[in-house]
C-alpha cells in the first residue's frame, strides 16, 4: 500500500497498510536521485495538474481496457490536451506488458513527455524500529516513444503503441493537439435555440420537452407531428442544421459532447418559453415553482386517440405517465378536475382549463360527468375558473353541445342524435347540483 497520511505522499511504496493513527514510527528521510522514490514523475504530474487547472482543461476522455487506463484531459477551446496511459498494478511481480489496442488519435499531433516504471528489487522491508522504510526500488525512465502516423477512413491519425517492456505500475504521458479544429463550432451550436422555439405554444412545447413514447404510438409516423403541429417545423430545422454541422465538422468521439450541448441549449430555450407563457405567479416565482409548472406542460398534450373534441384534434390532460397516455386511458374526469386548479389555472393556461370544462360538461348525464365523478368537483372548478380568469363569467353563458339527447339516452359520439342540442354552462351546472332537476336514483 502507498502511504498517503502525510506530506511525504506517494514517494515511497509500502507492502502493507500502515498504522498512521497509533503508530509512533517516523518516515525515513527520502534521498535524492535513485533514492527519491517516484518524486521525479510526481513533480511532472503536479506541474501538468497546475497547468490544466489554470488553463481550463475541463474535458475528459477515459478508456479502460484490461489492466490499462487511459485518461485524456483536453482544453475545450484549443483542443490541446495531455494523455496518461497507465498499466495499473492490481497484483505484483509480473513484468508482462499485458495488452491494449493501439490508441488512435485522429487528426491529432502527439508528443511524448515522460514515461517510467518502478523496478522493485525486493518486497521485504527493513524492520527498523525507529523509522518506516519503503520497499527498495528504482525509478526507471523510458526512452522517448516514437509515435507513428497512419491514415484510415476517418483521416490521418497518430498512433500510440505500448512498448514491449511496460510492466505493471508503468505510465506514459503525452501532449496532444488536435489539428484543423473548428474553434467556432461551440458558438454555432449555442446560437439560435431561443429563436427556434419562439413561436411554440405550450402544446408544441409538450412535444419538445416531455412527449412520452406512449403518446406517439397512435401517430402514423414522426412526420405526422409536424403536420398536426406545424410550429414544430422551425425547431425541427434548427436541430437538423445543428447536427448536420456537428456530423461534418468533428470526429466520432467528439459527437456526444456536441449532441449534449445542442440538447442542453434546446432544453433551456424551451423551458424559458414555457415560463414566459405562464402566469405572473410562475414567471416571477422561485425556480422550484417553475419546475413544478413544467409538470403542467408535461401532462397536457395532443394525442390523436384522446382528443377532447371527437371531431377535431384537441389537447387533453393525461391521468398519468407513462401508462395513462393514449386512448380511453388518458383523460379521466376525476383526475382532470382534481388537478385542474394547479395544472391549468395557477399556471395561467385558462384556455386549456376552459376546453376541459366544456368538454366534460357536454357529456353530462343525470347530473354526473364521466369517470365515477360525483357532482362536487366540477362546480368547484367552474368557480375557480370564474374567479381566476379575466373573462371568467363569460364561461357561464357559453353554449355547450350536449353529447346525449334530452331524454338521457346513451349514444356514441358519432351517432346522428349526438350533439344535436346545446345548453349553457349555467344550465349544466344547475343540473349537476340538482337545483333545477332531481338526480335520478
Amino acid at each position: 500500500m502507498r502511504a498517503i497520511g502525510s506530506v511525504k505522499g506517494f514517494d515511497d511504496l509500502y507492502p502493507k497498510l500502515l498504522n498512521l493513527v497509533a503508530g509512533e514510527q517516523l518516515y525515513d528521510v527520502t534521498g535524492l536521485r535513485d533514492k527519491s522514490g517516484i518524486a521525479r514523475v510526481k513533480q511532472v504530474l503536479n506541474n501538468l495538474h497546475l497547468e490544466m487547472v489554470l488553463g481550463g482543461f475541463k474535458e475528459g476522455h477515459i478508456h479502460q481496457e484490461n489492466n490499462y487506463i487511459v485518461v485524456h484531459r483536453v482544453q475545450p477551446n484549443t483542443q490541446k490536451g495531455y494523455m496518461l496511459v497507465a498499466h495499473i498494478a492490481i497484483s505484483k511481480g509480473s513484468k508482462d506488458c499485458g495488452y491494449i489496442d493501439p490508441i488512435k488519435l485522429h487528426q491529432t499531433r502527439a508528443k511524448f513527455i515522460i514515461g517510467a516504471s518502478i523496478n522493485i528489487s525486493s518486497y521485504e522491508v527493513s524492520k527498523n524500529a525507529n523509522s518506516l522504510q519503503g520497499m527498495p526500488n528504482k525509478l526507471v525512465e523510458m526512452a522517448p516513444v516514437v509515435i507513428p502516423q497512419g491514415l484510415d477512413y476517418e483521416g490521418p491519425y497518430a498512433e500510440v503503441i505500448v512498448p514491449e517492456y511496460f510492466p505493471l505500475g508503468s505510465i506514459m504521458i503525452f501532449e496532444t493537439q488536435m489539428q484543423n479544429f473548428n474553434m467556432l463550432l461551440d458558438e454555432f451550436c449555442s446560437q439560435g435555440g431561443q429563436e427556434a422555439v419562439s413561436d411554440l405554444t405550450l402544446v408544441d412545447l409538450n412535444v419538445i420537452l416531455h412527449h412520452a413514447e406512449g403518446e406517439d404510438v397512435m401517430l402514423p409516423g414522426k412526420v405526422c407531428q409536424v403536420e398536426i403541429l406545424p410550429n414544430l417545423a422551425k425547431p425541427t430545422q434548427w436541430f437538423k442544421d445543428q447536427f448536420d454541422r456537428v456530423s461534418s465538422s468533428v470526429l466520432n468521439f467528439m459527437r456526444p459532447k456536441y449532441f449534449a450541448l445542442v440538447i442542453s441549449i434546446a432544453y433551456k430555450a424551451a423551458r424559458r418559453a414555457v415560463i414566459e407563457q405562464s402566469s405572473e405567479f410562475i414567471a416571477s416565482g422561485h425556480s422550484f415553482t417553475q419546475d413544478l409548472a413544467l409538470c403542467a406542460v408535461q401532462m397536457h398534450g395532443l394525442v390523436k386517440s384522446a382528443s377532447l373534441d371527437p371531431g377535431a384534434a384537441t389537447p387533453s390532460l393525461a391521468a398519468g405517465l407513462l401508462h395513462f397516455t393514449a386512448g380511453w386511458a388518458r383523460c379521466w374526469g376525476r383526475d382532470v378536475f382534481i388537478s385542474l386548479r394547479g395544472l391549468s389555472l395557477t399556471t395561467g393556461n385558462f384556455e386549456g382549463a376552459k376546453k376541459h370544462i366544456l368538454a366534460f360538461a357536454s357529456t353530462l348525464k343525470h347530473g354526473l360527468i364521466p369517470n365515477l365523478l360525483d357532482s362536487v368537483w366540477n362546480p368547484v372548478n367552474i368557480q375557480d375558473y370564474v374567479l381566476s380568469t379575466p373573462d371568467g363569467t363569460f364561461l357561464l353563458s357559453k353554449p355547450v353541445k350536449r353529447c346525449f339527447p334530452k331524454d338521457h339516452t346513451w349514444v356514441a359520439w358519432d351517432d346522428p342524435w349526438a350533439y344535436t342540442y346545446s345548453s349553457t354552462v349555467t344550465t349544466a351546472l344547475l343540473r349537476s347540483c340538482g337545483e333545477a332537476f332531481p338526480v335520478p336514483n
